[in-house]
């Protein structure tokens, strides 16, 4: 007979809910452009019982929305390429390539919006019709950053050029690359991101949609 298999429900019980966390001290370890704390805690585990006294560390980042810009007549996506200094050293080049994104930094400015500002800003784009794809916590091993990943529909015929805010030091190059070429970079070169990996399969599955939204409407 086969295994009756619990539900994912049965599993996310109040049992385990900021309840179950005995937060003892929080030392605020820098304050700059991110945030870190070193936390001190205990925590209830599985088998009923406390855990001993742990240390976490933890960076504090604003949320983030990240854009994937496609042109369903051309079957191409615009990426962008900036300098990383995260990844200088780990990699052949640190100018990376990746989606137009930006941080939720501006007060009361909701996700939509970010994602026009920045689809200018970084591309010069301006988007026909935008669509949210997910949210999810980019690093949750040490960080609360939670990436909004949304796809923007528009014409890319004559995006060119060099692009971003020269106040914040940018210096972005907007890339119109084909769908499947992106595709195989993305899934195959090593030097992709998590968050162009989930929006170029997205896409892979949901690009006739789309196609059909771009000539019927919504």
């Amino acid at each position: 007979m086969a295994r009756k298999l619990d539900s994912l429900e049965e599993h996310l019980g109040s049992a385990f809910d900021s309840g179950a966390v005995q937060v003892l001290e929080t030392q605020n370890c820098y304050d700059g452009f991110f945030k870190l704390d070193r936390v001190q805690l205990k925590h209830r585990k599985f088998d009923g019982g406390w855990s001993e006294t742990i240390y976490r560390e933890v960076v504090h980042r604003k949320n983030a929305v990240g854009i994937l810009a496609y042109d369903p007549d051309l079957d191409a996506v615009c990426l962008i390429q900036q300098f990383r200094c995260a990844i200088l050293g780990l990699t052949e080049s640190p100018w990376a390539v990746e989606l137009i994104a930006g941080l939720m930094d501006k007060e009361d400015e909701e996700e939509q919006q970010v994602v026009i500002r920045e689809s200018r800003e970084e591309a010069g784009l301006t988007l026909d019709y935008i669509e949210k794809i997910n949210s999810y916590w980019l690093s949750i091993g040490g960080s609360n950053e939670r990436m909004s990943l949304y796809v923007g529909l528009a014409s890319l015929e004559n995006v060119v050029g060099i692009h971003g805010v020269e106040d914040e030091s940018e210096d972005i190059r907007a890339l119109v690359v084909a769908r499947e070429e992106a595709e195989n970079w993305a899934f195959e070169s090593g030097q992709s991101n998590a968050t162009c990996i989930i929006a170029l399969q997205w896409l892979k599955n949901e690009r006739h949609r789309l196609q059909s939204i771009w000539q019927n409407g919504p």
